[in-house]
This record gives C-alpha cells, sequence and structure tokens, in this order.
C-alpha cells in the first residue's frame, strides 16, 4: 500500500503546470488517497474482524476513488479558502501544486490569464498568489467547487445503490455522510 501512495505523492511531484490535467489529477488523487485512506483501511478492517464475506468490491472500490477525489478537491479548496476555517494558512498556489483549483482555472481562462497563472503560478511573492486568487474568483471557482462537489454526491451515491451487500452499502453510506457532511 505505502508503494501505491509513494506512486501519487511521486506523480504529484514531477507534474509541471504544463502538465496539469483532470486525468493526472484524478490519478494522483487515486494513487495519493484512495488506497491509503479507503482500500487500505478497510481492507484491514474486515481482516481483523475476520469478515472477508465484506472484502471490497469493485463497485464499493469506485466509491472510495469518488471519496478520494472530494476528499483531495476539499482539501484542495479548503488549503486556498478556508484560512478562517482551519486556521492553517495554505500553500499549495505557492508550492505550485496539482490543485483542483488551478486545473478548473486552466481549463475556463482567458490567454491572458493563463499567461498570469504560468507566470505567477508556484511563486512566493505575496502579490502573485494574490493574482491566482483574483483569478480564480473572476472565473468562480468557488461555485464550480460547488457544482463539482454535487456532481460527485451524485455519482457517489448511484454507486453506492448498486452494492449488493448491505453492510458495506451501509459502511460506504456511512462514509458519503461524513465527507459529503450530511447529518
Amino acid at each position: 500500500m505505502m508503494k501505491i501512495t509513494e506512486v501519487g505523492l511521486t506523480l504529484e511531484a514531477i507534474t509541471s503546470l504544463d502538465e496539469f490535467t483532470e486525468e493526472r489529477y484524478n490519478d494522483i488523487a487515486r494513487q495519493k488517497m484512495g488506497f491509503y485512506l479507503f482500500n487500505f483501511t478497510t481492507t484491514m478492517g474486515t481482516l481483523l474482524a475476520e469478515r472477508q464475506d465484506l472484502m471490497i468490491s469493485d463497485i464499493a472500490g469506485r466509491v472510495f476513488e469518488q471519496l478520494a477525489i472530494l476528499y483531495t478537491i476539499q482539501n484542495d479548496y479548503m488549503d486556498c479558502y478556508g484560512e478562517n476555517i482551519t486556521g492553517k494558512k495554505g500553500a499549495d498556489i505557492q508550492e505550485g501544486q496539482c490543485t483542483w483549483l488551478i486545473i478548473s482555472a486552466l481549463k475556463r481562462a482567458t490567454i491572458t490569464q493563463k499567461h498570469i497563472l504560468k507566470n505567477s503560478y508556484g511563486s512566493h511573492n505575496a502579490n502573485d498568489v494574490n493574482k491566482v486568487k483574483k483569478i480564480y474568483d473572476e472565473l468562480g471557482i468557488r461555485n464550480e467547487y460547488e457544482a463539482t462537489v454535487s456532481e460527485c454526491f451524485q455519482r457517489t451515491t448511484t454507486e453506492i445503490d448498486n452494492i449488493c451487500n448491505e453492510d458495506v452499502r451501509k459502511f460506504c453510506e456511512m462514509l458519503v455522510k461524513i465527507f459529503f457532511r450530511i447529518d
């Protein structure tokens, strides 16, 4: 499992701004968080409980992938906009990380905005960071975030509805409540 997580970390480290795509981002999320956070912990729990009958099905695996992507998107969003909530000042922009926000911005940006993003993203200069955030605001990235989370929720709940084993389905429903912050 650690090697799979290391693959995700390596993918993230070697990806340059020109290579930031949704496909690459999802690969990073699946490799970095999917196995470590969901598949590994669930597999270990079922083995320790001697409930191999609850082993991860392909459908549950797809649910875990969706949750890993959602978790990564939420983490990226909070890194940029969550300082008032988390108290943590994020540094993804300064570090030039492959995030959902920059990928979304690059897909929607004008030529001028892309030029600014390419010159400012990955800079530790506060003015450059503010330029990136300003472009995020101009492009409506916050609204796109809400729409993306909603779409992810729909895909995930559809996958869960297809899980035959009731215990596994309930477990996945519980995870959805946690990650989508549903009461």
